[in-house]
């Protein structure tokens, strides 16, 4: 894959600019994010990043700006110069490394000419991009959101949800209007109090606590400009999003100097605009086309995934649904990828001795020793299992090296780890370059 000067060509969407944000830290992701960049880190032995290329891809991008920190420059451009073999033309963005994602997108705001859509570098999703898109031409929004609706075990216990982080009210007439988006930290007593001329002008909203951000937005280019004003702002998630939501009725007149296209419009407008007390004004208005910011959410569909990679947890479920999906839905948009440079055939020819079970992905130079069965495993390139290893719902990284007579269930084991003779893992994950001795009984820790 080769990397384009800024402007080598032309995106055919050319109403949108495409924007990842591949320089996070991947703190929650330890220790799988060790040794690597986060948006390297491999699901089903393919990097995050290379996800959401391929989605812009299919979208019919033909290029993104590929924003990364100082610290992983490096890797990331030579994943983007040798190993992405994709059509997409990449330029890449190299900002300091503690800046948030606001002052990101604020640091590239010369390459931003039009309305621009930013993904997350630790997102996976079959949602095609042409819905937010459609929302955001037939609405013209401001912002338009990507959710997902959480079913799991905990989703409705918010103090037992790890993922729980925001109460979101979205209107049930207006196309999913969002009209709240209030982080759980900042409301008491899990109580949210919704303004009473909210409820007057928009009767039938619905507030939900399961429903997550994927981190995939599209803005309006006028938005540069409110972040080069509010200097303050250094999170699109955590405060920008925020303001959004809270600044739709709220009344000031003073968002239109953002949002104007001249300075004279702006004059006339503010000058012609009836002074009325700002919260009539809310209660009484009951069309959305004179709002200065409009905001919106599509929520991705029961058959369609959305998922980020934030912490083990998370990493170890996309590598489950991604192999089942490519396994057993021949028209993933995943499967020809991944598939493709699947070893597992070539491995049961040369290990007859040894037993793979279904929705197996195997790396490049794997070694297997003989009467060991592997089921539902991910194992990366260059790894090496011993003779009589029981292995399941579990992924092994690059250079794992797991010695004869090895029992491992639901673990995952990072680059370069060796975990020796007779040990029992379960619900166990073990950092890079660490040495599991012999006769090892791990379950459910970190080690």
């Amino acid at each position: 894959m080769r990397v384009c000067e800024e402007s080598e060509r032309k995106s055919s969407y050319v109403e949108f600019q495409a924007i990842i944000l591949a320089g996070g830290g991947g703190s929650r992701l330890y220790p799988l994010s060790e040794n690597r960049p986060k948006s390297l880190v491999e699901v089903a032995n393919r990097p995050l990043l290379a996800f959401q290329l391929q989605l812009l891809e299919q979208a019919g991008f033909s290029e993104v700006i590929v924003i990364t920190i100082q610290s992983q420059a490096t890797l990331i451009s030579r994943y983007c110069n040798e190993v992405y073999d994709g059509r997409i033309g990449i330029q890449i963005a190299v900002v300091d490394d503690q800046i948030g994602t606001a002052d990101a997108i604020r640091s590239i705001k010369d390459r931003i000419k039009t309305d621009f859509l930013v993904i997350s570098g630790d997102l996976i999703t079959d949602v095609q991009i042409h819905y937010l898109a459609d929302i955001h031409r037939t609405q013209d929004a401001t912002l338009t959101s990507l959710l997902w609706k959480d079913d799991s075990e905990h989703a409705h216990k918010p103090k037992r949800d790890t993922n729980f982080k925001h109460y979101i009210a979205l209107d049930n007439v207006a196309q999913q209007r969002m009209l709240c988006y209030r982080a759980v930290d900042d409301v008491e007593d899990e109580t949210l109090n919704v303004p009473k001329s909210l409820l007057l002008r928009y009767p039938d909203l619905t507030i939900y606590s399961t429903l997550r951000d994927a981190h995939c937005y599209i803005f309006s280019h006028w938005i540069i400009r409110l972040l080069d004003e509010l200097s303050d702002i250094s999170s699109l998630q955590a405060e920008l999003i925020p303001f959004l939501t809270e600044h739709q009725f709220s009344g000031d007149q003073s968002i239109l100097r953002f949002s104007s296209p001249n300075p004279q419009a702006l004059a006339l407008s503010m000058a012609d605009f009836p002074r009325r007390e700002p919260g009539l004004l809310r209660e009484r208005s009951k069309s959305t086309d004179k709002d200065s910011i409009k905001c919106f959410a599509f929520i991705a569909p029961a058959d369609r995934f959305c998922r980020r990679a934030v912490t083990a947890n998370d990493f170890q479920e996309l590598n489950r649904f991604v192999v089942n999906r490519v396994f057993h839905d021949p028209n993933s948009q995943w499967s020809e990828s991944i598939l493709d440079s699947n070893h597992l055939q070539s491995l049961k020819a040369e290990y007859p001795q040894a037993q793979f079970g279904p929705n197996c992905i195997i790396g490049a130079s794997v070694k297997v020793g003989e009467q060991t069965s592997l089921k539902r495993c991910v194992v990366g390139k260059h790894c090496r299992i011993g003779n009589r290893v029981r292995a399941v719902d579990s992924v092994f990284m690059e250079h794992v090296v797991i010695e004869d007579d090895c029992v491992i269930k639901d673990s995952v084991i990072c680059d370069g780890a060796s975990i020796s003779q007779d040990c029992l893992l379960e619900s166990v994950i073990v950092a890079g370059h660490l040495t599991v001795a012999a006769n090892t009984h791990i379950f459910s820790s970190n080690y």
